[in-house]
């Protein structure tokens, strides 16, 4: 078998549907040979890199892991979720020094309800508009809560199913947060397990 890919798709792979897309195939990753070859062509019509694989399926899973948003923060689960929010609860954002952020859209937490009193809902479309680009005063104005500090507080956030919350992560990250976690199980998990 043989597969032509651009570094784009690759990227756009990772992303979406952890299928491989060509001009001619779309073949998910299970479906792909022991012995497949692969060519990624890179950007800029740069030449193209074909190998032989015994391993494909192995290398490209390792691929889409990798890019997989989420990378740059912390993962925690329900135990520890659990036990942050009971503190939060109790103690609060400024003695726990922690603001946990739902990034699912206003009506997702409306059908819901919130995790816990204690977190906050920033849909992810306004933290991809720059929301944590915004000085304090205008970050407290426009979205009613105090900015977290980048440095003297963690941030954790949760989504729906564990992605959105990644790419929030990422963005967090790329502006400047340095305590960034990811609670990978989000609402799906805290609502069947709660």
């Amino acid at each position: 078998m043989k597969y032509t890919f651009t570094m784009s798709m690759v990227a756009m792979i990772a992303m979406t549907t952890r299928a491989f897309v060509s001009t001619r195939v779309v073949k998910p990753v299970s479906d792909l040979g022991r012995h497949s070859t692969i060519t990624i062509i890179g950007n800029n019509n740069s030449p193209k890199r074909s190998f032989q694989s015994t391993t494909a399926r192995p290398f490209f899973q390792k691929l889409f892991d990798a890019l997989k948003p989420g990378k740059s923060a912390e993962q925690i689960g329900f135990t520890e979720m659990k036990d942050l929010l009971s503190k939060l609860d109790k103690q609060g954002r400024k003695k726990v020094k922690t603001v946990v952020l739902d990034v699912r859209s206003v009506p997702e937490v409306s059908e819901t309800g919130p995790l816990s009193p204690s977190v906050v809902n920033l849909p992810l479309n306004l933290i991809q508009a720059g929301a944590f680009d915004l000085s304090e005063k205008d970050f407290e104005q426009k979205f009613k809560f105090s900015k977290p500090h980048m440095t003297d507080e963690t941030l954790v956030f949760s989504c729906k199913s564990g992605m959105r919350a990644g790419v929030a992560a990422d963005l967090a990250t790329a502006s400047g947060y340095e305590n960034v976690m990811v609670y990978s199980g989000s609402a799906n998990e805290w609502f069947s397990r709660k």
